[in-house]
């Protein structure tokens, strides 16, 4: 394919991935300003696909829609059903990656289209539709692991492949000796097309070990950087019931020695060492103290983008900001931090309580 081709070729990708952009924003904006009425009066109606973990589900013109929202108490609240709705973004995202790093004979995997809409706090997953049903599925479980597939050699490997890169451990569940290189309830797909559909990303990523909080190990997953930085690989399933029962202690230590690595309040810890690096900068302590002054927001946003970065390049989740902070001893980037874990905190409740209003409304 010569430059030409391949500019034709990203241009109509892009204005194919605009229009669906487009189109989930305009029915997605419907579907969440309707989400408390009875279906009987709603414009779209929900479709009874299978799977709770997903929530609701609506199709309007060939674009399927999760609404992440706790309606089964998996979670624990909507606020965490909406963090595994992400997962399920950055998910692909990564699979994506690692797809496009496969040489081009074995580069049989594909991902679907994927938007996330959040409007008057609620989130919505958009998908397009692929040609695929539950009898195409040929990788993976849609029964909760119950029937585990592994039917077709080449997309076996593209799979493990794939989890290879990722840093994942292949492992069996209690019902199949079959090695899977993902969370068993990722699917792949033979589609009508011939071609081979990867779905379901929303554990795509090792969760920390159980913290006690409902429903965690569905959304406390470990950044995709950080199991890259592990010695050895780890298992998806480690602390979910989908492993097998002979391999959970040795898979769930792994995790906890990486854990504890990412946490150790001593040099060598991830965050520690992260934190002592913040503090020795006098530079950076110096545009801590500007941008907190919030006298150009645009400086504290393009902050706020580069702390991000530097923390999930780093293997680091945002919900140890606070961590991150008490290993701090600069005053100035302390303040810092703590304004963004304020914002996270003020983010939250301000979608909790649009939520609050619509369902008022509705009563």
């Amino acid at each position: 394919m010569d430059m030409e081709d391949c500019f034709d070729k990203y241009n109509r990708l892009r204005s194919t991935a605009h229009d669906f952009v487009h189109a989930a924003e305009a029915y997605g904006r419907i579907i969440i300003s309707e989400m408390c009425l009875p279906d009987a009066e709603k414009t779209i109606q929900p479709k009874a696909l299978g799977g709770i973990a997903g929530g609701q589900k609506y199709v309007v013109q060939d674009i399927l829609f999760k609404f992440a929202v706790d309606f089964e108490g998996l979670y624990g609240g909507d606020a965490f059903a909406m963090k595994a709705a992400g997962h399920d973004f950055a998910g692909l995202m990564a699979y994506l990656s690692a797809i496009e790093m496969q040489p081009s004979p074995t580069r049989i995997l594909h991902v679907p289209l994927m938007a996330l809409l959040d409007f008057r706090g609620y989130r919505l997953v958009a998908i397009c539709l692929l040609p695929i049903g539950r009898d195409s599925i040929c990788y993976g479980s849609f029964d909760a692991g119950q029937t585990v597939h592994h039917e077709y050699a080449a997309c076996n490997a593209a799979m493990k492949e794939v989890g290879q890169q990722l840093n994942l451990r292949g492992h069996r569940s209690p019902n199949s000796d079959e090695l899977i290189y993902a969370p068993i309830d990722i699917e792949a797909h033979r589609g009508r097309d011939g071609k081979f559909y990867v779905l379901d990303f929303a554990r795509y990523m090792p969760p920390q070990p159980p913290s006690g909080k409902w429903g965690g190990t569905l959304y406390e997953l470990l950044r995709p950087e950080l199991v890259r930085q592990s010695p050895v690989p780890l298992s998806p399933d480690a602390f979910s019931s989908f492993g097998h029962p002979d391999d959970a202690k040795a898979f769930r230590q792994d995790i906890r020695n990486v854990f504890e690595t990412l946490k150790k309040a001593e040099p060598g810890g991830v965050i520690f060492d992260y934190a002592a690096l913040l503090s020795s900068s006098e530079k950076n302590e110096s545009e801590i103290n500007e941008s907190s002054k919030l006298s150009d927001p645009e400086v504290a946003l393009a902050l706020q983008g580069v702390l991000v970065r530097e923390l999930h390049s780093r293997g680091i989740n945002l919900r140890f900001l606070g961590l991150l902070r008490s290993f701090c001893t600069a005053p100035g980037i302390r303040l810092y931090l703590l304004q963004q874990s304020l914002a996270r905190l003020w983010k939250r409740e301000l979608q909790h309580l649009w939520r609050d209003t619509m369902r008022s409304e509705r009563s």
